[in-house]
């Protein structure tokens, strides 16, 4: 099964969030793991409903990264973490005691922010999903240290005409649930279910 049968119907219709929130998580570990099979992986998560971070770590693992790490504050969104079988802490640490290939910041926080450029490995990338609207409060780059470890980082709107194919292969192939259970479950304000 390809894209055009998951967009003509033959996948749950939940493959709609294939122009947001599912390929902002994807974009944020795909490609990655891509170049690096089975990278280690951080993601500090928490913006917003969460579902960003949540589906950036839970496809990190169905992509087979040989660990993922999931930060964050909210214990509903750790045990979604948790059921996709990813290893997760409950709070974001001044640093950790490993160093990542790639990391994901979609925390919206600014040491959440430190801590996915701090844990880089060397070639490592960050990408960023969060947005930091607060002018009075933007994060400052460690420069010199990204630059030391020939650090990549990305932040940006996703761009989901190039990349929500290949996450609809993903989700056609099996390997990465969307449903089980659902981030989007955890949003503050669920939509109503259509008649």
């Amino acid at each position: 099964m390809g894209s055009a049968d998951i967009v003509s119907g033959h996948v749950d219709t939940a493959a709609a969030g294939a122009s947001d929130n599912l390929t902002d998580g994807f974009r944020a570990v795909a490609p990655h793991l891509a170049q690096r099979p089975a990278a280690p992986v951080l993601v500090v998560g928490g913006a917003g409903s969460g579902s960003i971070g949540l589906y950036a770590a839970a496809q990190a693992k169905a992509l087979a990264s040989e660990r993922v790490l999931y930060l964050d504050t909210d214990p509903a969104r750790r045990a979604v973490a948790k059921s996709y079988g990813v290893e997760t802490l409950d709070h974001i640490p001044d640093r950790l005691d490993a160093r990542f290939p790639i990391t994901v910041d979609a925390s919206g926080d600014i040491r959440g922010l430190s801590l996915a450029l701090a844990s880089l490995d060397r070639d490592g990338v960050c990408t960023c999903t969060a947005i930091y609207f607060d002018p009075a409060s933007q994060p400052r780059l460690p420069l010199l240290a990204l630059y030391t470890m020939n650090s990549t980082f990305i932040t940006g709107r996703i761009h989901a005409r190039r990349d929500a194919p290949a996450l609809l292969d993903l989700l056609a192939s099996g390997r990465f649930d969307h449903t089980h259970p659902s981030p989007l479950a955890l949003s503050p304000s669920p939509t109503p279910p259509m008649p």
